[in-house]
């Protein structure tokens, strides 16, 4: 029976400890990546006023998905977080999709003819017939707290995310 010489033990260690770190790297690059994909794509946003209470409040923090509308616009009921003319983000409802018509007669939005109940504007307040354009849908920020509601056409290029609840978690 033939022994291992040294240099060849020498040679096998030294192969073992090279698939130890090769691997050892390629699962902290992995986790590197996947921080920065997380890091990415939820983003946490503190709102600032009472603008979606009860469901939101002022100085809650809330956690958005960036990517959910890169392809699609968002659909009706979806909460997203949006940035108008005035650089801050704001929380909003969606109410209305490209090609949907909005009116509203006395106090009562109608969308596609269907009274929307969640939002109410004044008594006696009414408008003309609208149709919302392609790439834009219609937001609202109902506050009960507030009078009136807030209607806003949105374009795809102003919406940062879709919301996904709130951030009760803390991490040190």
């Amino acid at each position: 029976m033939q022994g291992v010489s040294t240099q060849q033990f020498y040679l096998f260690t030294k192969i073992i400890k090279w698939r130890k770190t090769k691997w050892l790297a390629f699962l902290v690059a992995l986790l590197l990546m996947l921080i920065l994909l997380l890091d990415w794509s939820f983003v946490r946003y503190r709102l600032l006023d009472e603008s979606m209470s009860p469901t939101f409040w002022g100085g809650q923090k809330v956690v958005t998905l960036r990517w959910a509308y890169l392809f699609t616009l968002p659909v009706r009921d979806d909460l997203i977080i949006y940035t108008p003319y005035s650089g801050t983000f704001r929380p909003g409802k969606v109410v209305a999709v490209p090609g949907d018509e909005l009116k509203l007669v006395d106090g009562t939005l109608f969308i596609n003819s269907n009274p929307v109940k969640e939002v109410q504007f004044p008594v006696g307040f009414s408008s003309s017939d609208m149709t919302v354009p392609e790439k834009f849908v219609c937001v609202v920020e109902p506050n009960p707290l507030e009078a009136p509601a807030r209607l806003k056409l949105i374009s795809r290029n102003s919406i940062s995310g879709k919301i996904l609840g709130h951030w009760q978690v803390l991490i040190i």
